[in-house]
This record gives C-alpha cells, structure tokens and sequence, in this order.
C-alpha cells in the first residue's frame, strides 16, 4: 500500500525497492522533540507485535490504497486493535489514502462510512482530504 514509501519520502529518504517484512524503525528530530517511527507490515503475522507498540505510542498512521477497496475495508480490524489498546490514552489515527494517481475504487462516502463507525467508540479517528486526495 506504499506505507513505507510515504514514511521514507517525508523523511527525505530512498524509496523501497521491496515490500517490508516485519518493523523499520526510523528516527526523526522535529522542533526539539525525537521521533520514532515504527514501520510496521500489516501482514497478520506481525498483529502481536503491532498491538504492543500502540500501547506507547501518540499517533498512529493508517493507510489504505485508494485503487483497492479491500484494504480500506481491512482497516476496520486495524482500528478495533487501536481502540482496544488505547482506550485509556489520549491517542490520535490519521487516515491516508494512497495511491491517489491510479484509478479510484474508494470514495468519500465509504471512508465517510467507516470514520462514522469508529468516531463514538474512539472520538479520534478524522479524515481530512488534501488536494490530491478525493
């Protein structure tokens, strides 16, 4: 879905010629705070280890290709894994949509569709479309 791309070209970064397997974990200074970002494959082997790391973490990133439908409907049990292990942090998702140069099988409404499933139980997944976007 090109999460590892997104992550390596914000940070000035090659991009992957392969697909990542398992965690990549980078680190970023912004306005004197140290970041880490974990880089990791949402392949359901590595489920266990992606619920862990959301117990410490302040934001997460969910990324779904908009020329594939299923992985956006596979984002459904990315966030019932956030809600469970974040429930009592303050914790903020980020919705992202890539891929926004090929044709489109998801539209506003089914994002619409599924935010509007996870705002009451979480109040912290939000879209926001950028110009690119849909």
């Amino acid at each position: 879905m090109g999460k590892t791309s997104i992550c390596r070209a914000y940070l000035g970064k090659e991009l992957p010629k392969t697909m990542t397997i398992g965690i990549e974990i980078e680190y970023l200074k912004l306005n004197d705070k140290e970041i880490v970002i974990w880089d990791i494959s949402g392949q359901k082997r590595f489920r266990e280890v992606v619920e862990s790391f959301m117990i410490g973490a302040s934001l997460v990133v969910l990324v779904f290709d908009l020329s594939r439908r299923e992985t956006l409907l596979n984002l459904k049990e990315w966030v019932d894994i956030l809600t469970k292990n974040t429930m009592s942090k303050e914790i903020k998702a980020i919705l992202v949509g890539n891929k926004a140069d090929l044709e489109k099988e998801v539209t506003k409404e089914d994002i619409d569709e599924l935010i509007k499933k996870h705002e009451s139980k979480s109040g912290r997944l939000h879209r926001n479309f950028g110009k690119n976007g849909l």
